[in-house]
């Protein structure tokens, strides 16, 4: 069993002991609201709307006070957008931050939507890979070849073929990063709210002066560069 694999069941089991929330029905309630993820796409910030509609049950399980259900919301309605098939490990992340944001008073809520962003473009890279670029394309030639014999059996195998795959895969992307969020939430990068940098560290110039981070040292990296980082003090992360 490999280390990652170990890590996942520990993270598993380590949740199904927290204060949780979320029930099985609010994950599929999420789960089945993912599919109208492209419903109200825009040119303005993409997938938004349809995110904040798929994670509605799960912020309504978390938060019951209306004020914080709406910053929730509102947190949810910036622009986001990438494979839809994958899309349902960003909610499983966002949900069981969102968790531990209601839970920790010294959580730092913008670190959900830098995990969101940060996801985006790797996830598209793969998605699109593996289901536009491949998966669609094998679904449709089978597809073709029986219609072209006159069987029935051509949309129905195609149909079947492209989403039997993509549908296993949202949702235990949905869960996976459900129980993957549990353990980003205990990273270094989601508990700084103290007013200092993630990586509070110092460019040492040629002159011999150091100069700090940019952007007031308020920088959100993921745990395994903060751990990096202690070990090169003057790296100047920028």
């Amino acid at each position: 069993m490999s280390e990652v694999t170990q890590t996942l069941i520990d993270d598993a089991q380590a949740h199904s002991q927290s204060e949780s929330r979320i029930t099985a029905r609010d994950l599929r309630s999420v789960f089945w609201r993912s599919f109208t993820l492209q419903g109200s796409w825009n040119y303005e910030r993409q997938q938004h709307m349809g995110y904040a509609f798929a994670m509605s049950p799960a912020l309504k399980r978390i938060y019951q006070d209306p004020a914080e259900l709406g910053r929730a919301l509102q947190r949810h309605l910036v622009l986001f957008n990438t494979t839809p098939h994958l899309s349902t490990f960003v909610f499983g992340l966002s949900i069981a931050m969102e968790e531990e944001n209601q839970r920790n008073p010294n959580f730092n809520e913008e670190s959900i939507n830098a995990v969101k962003t940060s996801l985006m473009g790797p996830l598209a890279g793969i998605g699109d890979s593996i289901f536009w670029g491949s998966l669609k394309v094998i679904a449709a030639g089978m597809g073709i070849y029986f219609a072209q014999q006159g069987s029935i059996l051509g949309p129905i195998l195609a149909l079947l073929v492209y989403n039997i795959p993509h549908i296993l895969c949202r949702w235990y992307a949905l869960k996976l990063g459900y129980r993957a969020g549990d353990h980003l939430a205990d990273a270094p990068l989601a508990k700084r709210a103290d007013g200092q940098g993630d990586l509070y560290r110092v460019n040492r110039r040629v002159d011999g002066r150091r100069r700090h981070d940019r952007q007031h040292d308020r920088h959100y990296y993921p745990a395994e560069l903060y751990r990096r980082a202690d070990y090169h003090e003057s790296a100047g992360f920028y």
